[in-house]
């Protein structure tokens, strides 16, 4: 577990740094927050769901970054299981987005209108791509 949370914090740091030096401004950081919701949206779900998750991690790279949250026993669960934990990560994302949108109002640290983008490249891009297009797949099966 030690070791996990360690990965975690390192790729969450390295990501940073990387879009950091690339992008100076504290933008980048509210995009980390966002990403580690959204891995901790499929973690906590899984939990809940009585998965077997690992931490998550995230794979830095510049200008972007990939979250990962492995579920080891995915595909025994019922699909009622499987659509929660692959919604779980989205409904997060989108929160926390929605979250520092609303704490950006108040204290402007950024524009809050790039927060609505991201909230909305959160419902799109996981509606579209590799979580949506599995989730499709899950919701035509009879439940």
């Amino acid at each position: 577990m030690i070791k996990s949370v360690a990965i975690l914090i390192v790729t969450a740091i390295a990501t940073a740094a990387i879009n950091y030096a690339l992008m100076p401004t504290p933008f980048v950081f509210f995009i980390i927050l966002v990403l580690l919701a959204h891995e901790f949206g499929h973690y906590f779900i899984s939990l809940l769901n009585r998965a077997n998750p690992d931490l998550p991690y995230i794979i830095p790279l510049p200008l972007i970054a990939i979250g990962v949250t492995r579920v080891h026993n995915f595909q025994e669960l019922k699909p009622n299981s499987q659509k929660s934990i692959l919604f779980g990560g989205p409904l997060f994302g989108v929160i926390t987005a929605i979250s520092i949108f609303i704490y950006l109002l108040t204290n402007p640290i950024i524009s809050p209108f790039y927060m609505l983008i991201i909230a909305a490249l959160e419902i799109v891009l996981n509606y579209f791509g590799s979580d949506g297009s599995r989730y499709r797949r899950i919701s035509n099966k009879e439940l």
